[in-house]
């Protein structure tokens, strides 16, 4: 079991009796800075993905730290792209696979109230546990949104967010352990 709010990844026995525990909130190997997704491997390894410190560890079944690798190839940090790529899941292969989005730059608020329409562009990694990424599929829209901003008394600053059209589109992808590939969307 993964405690994102302690950084502890924590066994425990199949009646439900804690063993033993591994990690803590920090930088170091073994630590996380936002403990976000975690996998165990056909051969008994736990994977654990730190979303902030961009890394994947490697734990043996005790939970002894084997390795850490950070993702070394994701673009970086720039303007509109998410800064941390947001976990979609595991593959049986131990491969992560990753979202980034990337939202154009939106005005500032003039006057106030303002409604903005943002829609990323969204693309998927395939990552594998040495942090190295196997694959990318290719940049599609991603789910527009619309913010209502208002500007009240003190300056006090309210944001209300709606996702549209609410699942109005569904993407099905195809996942091996070398590469991604998307079927195109369909309105439902």
């Amino acid at each position: 079991m993964a405690n994102a709010g302690t950084g502890e990844l924590r066994a425990f026995s199949p009646a439900g009796e804690f063993l033993y525990a591994a990690g803590k909130a920090g930088d170091a190997p073994g630590e996380f800075l936002g403990l976000a997704a975690m996998h165990q491997t056909g051969s008994g390894d736990l994977l654990a993905y730190d979303y902030r410190a961009k890394r994947i560890s490697v734990f043996g079944d005790d939970l002894t730290l084997r390795r850490t690798s950070s993702l070394s190839d994701l673009p970086v940090a720039r303007e509109g792209l998410t800064p941390y790529p947001v976990p979609v899941g595991w593959l049986d292969s131990g491969a992560l696979v990753l979202r980034q989005d990337f939202y154009p730059t939106t005005e500032s608020l003039q006057g106030s109230e303002a409604l903005v329409v943002r829609q990323p562009t969204s693309e998927l990694h395939l990552v594998d546990s040495d942090g190295r990424t196997i694959s990318k599929a290719g940049s599609w829209p991603g789910t527009k949104s619309v913010m209502r901003i208002a500007r009240g008394d003190a300056g006090r600053l309210s944001i209300a967010t709606v996702l549209v059209p609410f699942m109005k589109h569904s993407r099905r992808w195809s996942c091996t352990t070398r590469s991604l590939s998307r079927t195109p969307a369909h309105t439902r």
